[in-house]
């Protein structure tokens, strides 16, 4: 984030040395300002204590016993966030078969 911080002041330096006109440095701040908003919202969601949920899991996870059960009683949109949260977003289809970049990298270890 520091690097895109100094990118855009960079920016600001060059327009107020008259280096760059108004229609480009208007562009370049909202590129950089944009990117650090969307680090900025990273950082927290990654910075959230996960132990909560973590605890509630470990308290349930025995009802995840039978995931095969799970999914079948489960309608599309539950099924749809079941597979979301699971896989986190890197499932993918090859060959046949549904596959996620965890399990490639569980399998190749």
């Amino acid at each position: 984030m520091q690097e895109v911080e100094e990118k855009l002041f960079s920016v600001e330096e060059k327009w107020i040395k008259n280096e760059i006109n108004k229609d480009t440095y208007d562009r370049w701040y909202s590129i950089y300002s944009n990117e650090i908003l969307n680090l900025k919202g990273a950082i927290e969601r990654l910075s959230n204590d996960q132990s909560k949920a973590f605890s509630i899991l470990e308290d349930n996870l025995n009802l995840l016993t039978d995931i095969r059960h799970v999914y079948t009683v489960s309608d599309t949109l539950q099924k749809r966030e079941f597979v979301n949260r699971v896989f986190d977003s890197n499932l993918y289809y090859e060959k046949r078969y549904l596959s996620n970049t965890y399990h490639a990298r569980f399998i190749a270890a």
